[in-house]
């Protein structure tokens, strides 16, 4: 059995995000996947966030829309770190995971930005022990040189175990999105029919404090 872990804010969940849970599906051919909002990281505090019931609403409205019957049937948002009190760290949600399921394979899916940042997540060993890392590269030989280089550290490092993705994913801020969002501006072509009806019900990002419950870093 094996699922892949697409982990972030999702603040709010827009379609970068869900063609990427396509895209995994796709190509990594998962049992399943599960979208992780992100709890209370111990990363940089830039701006308080929507709290995590709300997250995790536009995430899994999202995934109902999703018209690919084959993937839909493989997506779903796991609400574990939302509901952990405290910094939630990578590597112990991954544990936690590994002691419920110990038969099952992890798979971590992620963008270039984080893959370049994940040398100095807290546990980065204990992470890579327990998941593969899927990343998603930006385009161009530059980037792709980096990422190739920034894989090949961690396995130097932290015994990583990194394939690449080659879905062009769009690149969408979430922090873009919210500006428009204070400015009046139309999302309508960045989130799902889904995430704009949810940001019109609830209010979200009519300024930078609305809806808040907790304060997490920028994704």
């Amino acid at each position: 059995m094996t699922t892949a872990i697409l982990g972030g804010t999702f603040d709010p969940f827009h379609r970068g995000h869900l063609a990427m849970a396509e895209a995994a599906v796709r190509e990594l051919h998962p049992d399943s996947l599960w979208i992780l909002p992100s709890g209370n990281p111990p990363y940089r505090e830039e701006h308080s966030v929507t709290e995590g019931a709300i997250r995790l609403k536009m995430a899994q409205d999202a995934i109902a829309e999703e018209p690919d019957e084959t993937v839909r049937a493989r997506l779903s948002v796991c609400p574990d770190e939302v509901l952990r009190a405290g910094k939630t760290y990578t590597a112990d949600t991954l544990a936690e995971f590994h002691r419920r399921d110990p038969k099952r394979r992890f798979i971590l899916v992620c963008g270039a930005d984080s893959l370049m940042t994940m040398h100095r997540w807290v546990g980065i060993a204990s992470v890579c022990a327990l998941a593969d890392i899927a990343c998603f590269c930006r385009p161009g030989e530059t980037a792709e040189t980096a990422c190739c280089k920034e894989a090949e550290r961690l396995r130097a490092a932290a015994g990583a175990r990194v394939t690449f993705l080659t879905a062009a994913i769009p690149e969408i801020s979430s922090r873009e999105i919210r500006r428009k969002c204070r400015s009046g501006e139309d999302i309508s072509d960045l989130v799902p029919p889904a995430v704009l009806r949810d940001i019109e019900t609830f209010a979200l990002y009519r300024g930078e404090g609305s809806r808040t419950g907790q304060t997490l870093p920028q994704n």
